[in-house]
């Protein structure tokens, strides 16, 4: 019998991996087994644990005058994973968003370049010949983006000539965890999915969900057989106004088979986020949601208008693969965006769910085309299969 071979997942974070490698670790390539930077040194000093120091102003000031000028907490953390390679019995190296150092053969994902440099326009600009020199040494084998727009975002800032190759693009996937039910009701009912980890509001009006209320509160007027089910963080004001909505169910913190129910229940998805793509989105493809989104960099990757789903244009948007969103101007990215943008999209996703409301067949047929991409390029399978090609080709040369 053929030993697993063991893959060590390398990150900067502490805590929980997101969903997305939860789901691999669950369902790893064949042959191979995650083991976990948190399974063997859960005290790990974090990204998280250095950003909360920002609420103390004297620490915050010292950084911005004097620290950043030679060293940023990004970068502390990259010099403090330096000092320790990866465990012995890992033959390969998986990072999450972040550069290896060790000697040990590895690849990289990320949403896109500026992730490495958590999401830190100077730092990017700082650590750019670093980036570079890293990506182009022997040991790094992989290069891999969720999209391709995230692929476009490393050939836009850096110079790619010396790992053109390694760059690939392997999507965002995810699969389900229970069956479609049988309906005892002729209720439509519409979804939104934030985060459940992120409780901060900006998450949540990042991914519109003041804008899907707004739409539901105005489709629920006019028509008596629908339901929205709201999966995420709630800010306090926006729950003190669905308390007043009929027809809307909140869930918080649930399971992964528990979401997967939900999502076999429900019919459209809204989902105007201004962000990328996540899971979410991908879970309503396998599960045969018509999704209602932004056409915007990546959700056409996913969404392809009039086919399984449509596209809202927006009026104002200003990311490219140029021009990235700093963490720290998130919130004013969100207002300044929505604040151009909320009526004309809610208008445009007015229209849109209204016809899939008055039309049961138009949302049949554009729910079996969302299986159809779902089964052709997000799938699990094809992600498993495709790691354990580059891990195999990596153990064999």
């Amino acid at each position: 019998m053929n030993k697993t071979k063991k893959v060590y997942f390398f990150r900067y974070s502490s805590g929980m991996p997101h969903e997305l490698y939860l789901e691999l670790f669950r369902n790893p390539p064949e042959g191979y087994e995650y083991i976990t930077q948190d399974m063997l040194n859960p005290k790990k000093i974090s990204v998280q644990k250095i950003g909360a120091l920002k609420r103390f102003k004297i620490l915050t000031w010292l950084n911005k005058k004097v620290l950043r000028r030679f060293i940023s907490p990004h970068e502390m953390i990259q010099k403090l994973s330096q000092l320790k390679e990866a465990p012995e019995e890992a033959e390969i190296v998986h990072a999450e968003n972040c550069l290896y150092f060790g000697k040990k053969p590895w690849i990289v994902d990320m949403e896109s370049v500026n992730a490495l440099t958590g999401h830190n326009k100077y730092m990017l600009r700082k650590n750019k010949k670093l980036i570079e020199e890293t990506f182009a040494k022997p040991n790094c084998k992989a290069i891999i983006t969720f999209t391709n727009f995230a692929k476009k975002t490393i050939e836009a800032n850096l110079d790619t000539s010396k790992f053109k190759d390694k760059i690939e693009v392997i999507h965002y996937s995810t699969k389900t965890y229970t069956e479609k039910e049988k309906r005892k009701d002729n209720k439509i009912r519409f979804l939104f999915v934030g985060s459940v980890s992120n409780s901060t509001p900006v998450n949540f009006y990042m991914k519109g969900g003041k804008e899907v209320i707004d739409v539901f509160e105005i489709l629920n007027k006019k028509y008596r057989n629908l339901e929205l089910i709201l999966v995420t963080c709630i800010p306090r004001e926006i729950e003190e106004r669905i308390k007043k909505i009929k027809n809307i169910k909140m869930h918080n913190m649930i399971s992964r088979k528990e979401l997967s129910k939900i999502f076999h229940q429900c019919d459209i998805f809204l989902y105007p986020t201004l962000i990328a793509p996540g899971l979410a989105s991908i879970e309503a493809l396998a599960t045969g949601l018509v999704t209602l989104g932004l056409d915007l960099p990546e959700n056409d990757e996913v969404i392809e208008n009039r086919k399984n789903g449509f596209l809202i244009k927006p009026v104002y948007y200003e990311f490219s693969e140029h021009n990235f969103i700093q963490i720290s101007e998130f919130w004013e990215f969100t207002k300044r965006t929505w604040g151009k943008n909320g009526p004309k999209v809610v208008e445009g996703l007015v229209e849109k769910a209204e016809l899939l409301i008055k039309n049961p067949k138009i949302r049949k047929k554009m729910g079996e085309e969302a299986k159809i991409k779902y089964q052709k390029e997000f799938s699990l399978d094809i992600k498993r299969k495709r790691l354990k090609e580059i891990f195999d080709g990596i153990l064999t040369r």
